[in-house]
């Protein structure tokens, strides 16, 4: 790798922007991913120049590495980007049309996207040593920016739904994922039409989904989720499919509310060696519809400030709610007292966290004939309406009482032959926090796309599936570098002054690749050189292997045409 000398400015003639382009065309090629694709759905066509695994790389480059990006854009964003040579063909950006990418959309659906990302996942997996035992589901959505849509012969239908990303005005698209454990690697995903709940699309997943990864990860025993999973169906799928679930039960189950509830205090440290481990206690003869499992109580004090704002934002919220409610009372009066009763009894049912008292019912008369009454004769009036007022405030003792129950949460798994530690169940479940640092990258206006731009629900599910490609190429690299650096220990500048990262997120690691803006110079005389290659990534690179180099050394762009 040579630096550029820049002793005769005179003599550069052009500058093709690289930085994390080579990082990630590297990785790409270090996984085998580009091969494994054109083995399965090739070239979308004799008059398309572009193999399909070399499109896919070109928009998994583009993906992580400019937010908001169309595909109408993709052409524009590597007109001066050395393409050519990060695909290994002779081509240019005005190859990369948006009629080419959505012809690779269309090839890509007509293969099956779930089936090339297991297959793109379980290569990854195997090339880098991964022995996966569990994996963690969850799901997440996307927001469409236009009318509801359906195909015929697409599942994929796009359709209002509840949002995770707070935009519930929006026609949605559901993403589904699995990620193994240790390594927060996709394994597995689905996606799902905007209206499906968690509760049916996980119980399909221990239906349908493990039994396919089991054929590809003999280890495999467990299924980690949060509360979605604890259904009755998933764990009858699971004693049939052969393998565990581990989950949190609802709080809606008696099993729960009985034990969060109550005040006993003979509890546990579950993490013996840490002082702020949380406490937790086994259940006796847990069983979810009847199927046995072996439950733990967990108390985790650590929470007590978070779930001390968290409730008293949810009493404030009740209040204003509740108040509203009583005034309409009070500004549109019930008819009968018997109508305002049982619509105070309604608003006292739905009060959590306040106390209605000193209710007071004010009847409203009206004279029933028109005219004076007589002297003699007092006015005949009836009850026109009945108007409702009443005191409202927050409990402080029904709040206190629901913080202490938020700190608390039962976890179960069904493996009950297993001689768990308090501490084995509790880190497993606890893991099932990878899949949701990996929707947080996925949304991340950085890196990803944040919302859809097509039309046509099978390519939208198509370019969902590369987007899981993305994902699982970002993971894959954070895994295998994280792991270099912690064996050579390797380091990059923290964005704190004067201190290094030793296991930087691909996030910061991008970052930091981004940041040098590293280029292949190209002089007036044919030379060519890479600038602003600093050391520290120089090591980084060297200790990945020749693929992860490539792209940052002038000799190979002396070879190929770009």
């Amino acid at each position: 790798m040579r630096d550029l000398n820049f002793g005769n400015i005179a003599e550069i003639s052009i500058g093709y922007d690289i930085d994390t382009l080579g990082l990630v065309a590297g990785a790409f090629d270090e996984f085998g991913l580009e091969g494994l694709i054109n083995s399965a759905i090739g070239k979308v066509g004799s008059h398309v120049v572009v193999d399909s695994g070399a499109l896919v790389k070109t928009l998994v480059m583009q993906m992580l590495n400019v937010p908001y990006q169309s595909l109408s854009g993709t052409e524009e964003y590597f007109k001066n980007r050395p393409i050519g040579a990060l695909l290994n063909q002779n081509i240019s950006s005005k190859d990369l049309g948006r009629a080419v990418l959505s012809r690779l959309l269309d090839a890509l659906y007509e293969y099956g996207g779930q089936r090339l990302f297991i297959d793109c996942s379980a290569e990854i997996v195997k090339r880098l040593g991964i022995k996966v035992e569990e994996v963690h589901i969850d799901s997440t959505s996307f927001h469409y920016d236009g009318v509801e849509r359906h195909e015929e012969g697409c599942d994929l239908v796009l359709t209002m739904g509840y949002s995770r990303d707070h935009r519930p005005d929006l026609i949605q698209a559901v993403m589904l994922m699995l990620a193994e454990g240790e390594s927060r690697l996709p394994v597995y995903g689905h996606n799902l039409s905007g209206n499906i709940q968690d509760k049916l699309s996980f119980a399909n997943v221990a239906r349908y989904g493990i039994p396919i990864l089991k054929e590809q990860y003999r280890d495999l025993k467990y299924l980690v989720g949060d509360s979605a999973l604890c259904t009755p169906d998933s764990f009858r799928e699971a004693k049939n499919k052969g393998f565990n679930i581990i989950t949190r039960i609802p709080d809606t189950y008696n099993l729960v509310k009985d034990n969060v509830g109550s005040n006993s205090t003979d509890m546990f440290v579950i993490f013996p060696n840490d002082e702020n481990s949380p406490l937790g206690k086994w259940i006796e003869d847990a069983n979810i519809d009847g199927i046995p499992v072996k439950a733990l109580l967990v108390r985790n004090d650590a929470l007590m400030g978070t779930k001390t704002e968290t409730v008293n934002r949810q009493a404030q919220k009740e209040l204003k709610r509740l108040e509203s409610k009583l005034k309409k009372l009070r500004t549109q009066p019930m008819s009968t007292k018997k109508d305002a009763v049982r619509q105070v009894e309604k608003i006292i049912k739905t009060a959590k966290l306040c106390i209605i008292s000193d209710i007071q019912y004010e009847e409203v008369v009206k004279q029933v004939s028109k005219g004076r009454p007589s002297q003699n004769k007092p006015a005949e009036t009836k009850v026109v309406a009945v108007k409702v007022t009443g005191k409202i405030e927050i409990s402080q003792e029904l709040v206190d009482k629901r913080i202490q129950e938020e700190i608390k949460y039962v976890i179960c798994t069904d493996d009950i032959k297993r001689d768990w530690t308090m501490a084995e169940l509790l880190t497993t479940y606890k893991r099932n926090s990878v899949i949701e640092r990996n929707w947080k990258c996925l949304k991340n206006p950085n890196f990803f796309v944040d919302y859809i731009y097509l039309q046509k629900p099978s390519r939208i599910d198509a370019l969902l599936w590369i987007m899981s490609l993305a994902l699982l190429v970002y993971t894959a690299m954070e895994y295998r570098i994280r792991k270099v650096m912690k064996e050579q220990s390797l380091t990059i500048p923290s964005i704190v002054r004067g201190r290094v990262e030793t296991q930087p997120t691909m996030m910061r690691m991008l970052q930091y690749v981004s940041n040098q803006h590293i280029s292949l110079v190209v002089t007036s005389n044919g030379s060519m050189y890479i600038c602003n290659l600093c050391q520290e990534l120089k090591m980084i690179l060297i200790a990945l292997g020749p693929a992860w180099c490539r792209y940052f050394n002038t000799d190979y762009y002396e070879q190929v045409n770009f």
